[in-house]
């Protein structure tokens, strides 16, 4: 099990998680840890929701309770607007924000800034757009969409307005919106600075800094190797159909320099020529908490390389042509499963997904079990094999994916599983994770069209409904027995036995 699963501090194993539920009565829901919602369906029987990545937090200055998000106003004595996620905390302040751990507790950047430049003189004489007079809103939306939380800051400048949003959605990463209006009355030439001092780590992307990448994708991690904090900047490096931007964009490399705290960078953002109200905009992600599990796709590349690709917003599986080279792509999912009880008997188990795309020009799919643990297995050739030679739960299927929110396999909106993955799944419960492949059955002789099917991934950034979800009816053990389960365990741990 991968320690980085936050526990629900509230109880101490699952049969109290079970007996809360019980005494609560049908229909009661909670979560053991930050992934897994547990519901009593009554009858004895429970449903476990297991996603990607984080769904609550444990909120230790109110109790540990579970939260989606929380909004803190401290505007009246300390100047900041607090906002806290699944994956990332930060103090909005007037003319700056400060990142922590998702409990607020430890400071993982001391310093972010954003300033528009003006092109002063060709080639590349850049001076700032003084900023001024900062105006903060506070907005958090109301049902249906109470999934949102926002904060913005808009400046007047000289050459007209700037407006920067902390947008953090829930079970999301933290998504800046920043936008300029050109107001001055003649067409210039700006970018956009994105300023990090004070980043909180010893390495980045695994290397030691200072150091200069082009990867669109980046972790700072601490001296132990837990992630400090991460920025995925894909979206203004590539397009939606995955060509690569050209203009108006990220400009390349990053520089990673040494600071007094740690590291600092610069993410330049341009070059936009804008005529009088004409405005530019762009989205990057920030996030300080890594996720145990993962969701991805493994390419194998015609030359014969494997890539690795767990970041992305979709997953892909099937067959492309690109520069007149095939890659063959196969998707995975991974959940941990440690929230069941290891005695329990599983009833149901349904895939739940949001569906990105389904090719008409694509093979059939297939959904396979998998034995190695994508999340602990280094290698991805290990993982692309894995995904063709387990048992097929779904087998040469047609329908999957189905290009809409809110389907499934072996549940009411999708097809049946061939081989029913309840049994894998209980025998799986002694190690706490659990994962599936997706492979479509492949040609070697692709044509030059496209044929991969997609499923949205839990990086999806304006949320995916659901993102990948592992939906299981369980009946427990014995009540007791959970106990005394969980108490034997300690003991053979303490006494160095397991």
């Amino acid at each position: 099990m991968n320690d980085r699963v936050v526990k629900n501090p509230n109880f101490k194993n699952n049969g109290e998680l079970h007996a809360s539920l019980r005494a609560r009565g049908t229909g009661t829901k909670d979560y053991p840890n930050s992934h897994t919602e547990v519901e009593h369906l009554g009858g004895g029987k429970f449903a476990a929701s297991i996603g990607i990545g984080h769904r609550v937090f444990f909120d230790k200055a109110d109790g540990d309770k579970p939260k989606k998000h929380k909004l803190t106003d401290e505007r009246s004595t300390k100047d900041y607007v607090l906002i806290q996620g699944v994956k990332c905390c930060v103090e909005v302040y007037p003319y700056y924000a400060k990142y922590f751990d998702v409990q607020h507790e430890e400071v993982r950047l001391y310093e972010e800034r954003w300033a528009v430049q003006r092109l002063f003189n060709e080639p590349d004489d850049w001076r700032d757009v003084d900023a001024y007079n900062p105006q903060i809103a506070v907005e958090e939306y109301p049902e249906p969409a109470g999934d949102v939380v926002k904060v913005t800051v808009a400046y007047d400048t000289d050459y007209g307005v700037l407006t920067v949003e902390y947008f953090q959605r829930d079970c999301n990463a933290l998504k800046h919106n920043v936008t300029f209006i050109n107001t001055s009355g003649t067409t210039e030439t700006f970018r956009v600075l994105q300023r990090w001092a004070g980043i909180v780590g010893e390495k980045c992307n695994g290397e030691d800094y200072p150091l200069v990448t082009d990867e669109p994708r980046l972790a700072f991690r601490k001296a132990d190797g837990k992630l400090a904090l991460a920025e995925n900047l894909r979206s203004m490096m590539f397009n939606e159909d995955g060509s690569e931007k050209t203009d108006q964009c990220l400009q390349r490399p990053i520089s990673i320099e040494a600071h007094a705290q740690g590291m600092k960078a610069d993410f330049v953002y341009g070059n936009w020529v804008l005529a009088q109200d004409e405005s530019l905009e762009i989205d990057p992600d920030t996030a300080t908490l890594d996720d145990p599990t993962e969701d991805g796709y493994i390419q194998y590349h015609e030359m014969g390389m494997y890539s690795r690709y767990d970041t992305d917003a979709e997953i892909f599986f099937g067959v492309a042509e690109a520069g007149g080279f095939s890659k063959w792509n196969r998707g995975y999912v991974e959940w941990s499963i440690d929230a069941i009880p290891d005695a329990a008997t599983i009833t149901k188990t349904e895939f739940r997904y949001h569906g990105s795309v389904h090719h008409t020009s694509a093979t059939n799919t297939d959904i396979r079990a998998m034995a190695s643990q994508p999340s602990v297995e280094g290698d991805d050739e290990v993982i692309y094999d894995d995904v063709a030679d387990g048992t097929a739960y779904l087998s040469n299927n047609a329908v999957f994916p189905v290009v809409f929110p809110t389907k499934d396999v072996g549940g009411a909106t999708g097809p049946a599983w061939d081989t029913d993955p309840s049994s894998d799944v209980q025998a799986a419960l002694a190690s706490d994770w659990f994962a599936i492949g997706m492979k479509t059955q492949e040609s070697e002789t692709p044509n030059l069209s496209d044929w991969s099917h997609k499923i949205y991934s839990e990086d999806k950034t304006d949320a995916a409904d659901p993102k990948p979800t592992l939906y299981v009816e369980y009946t427990p053990p014995a009540v007791g027995l959970e106990n005394k389960s969980a108490n034997m365990g300690s003991k053979m741990v303490a006494a160095g036995l397991i």
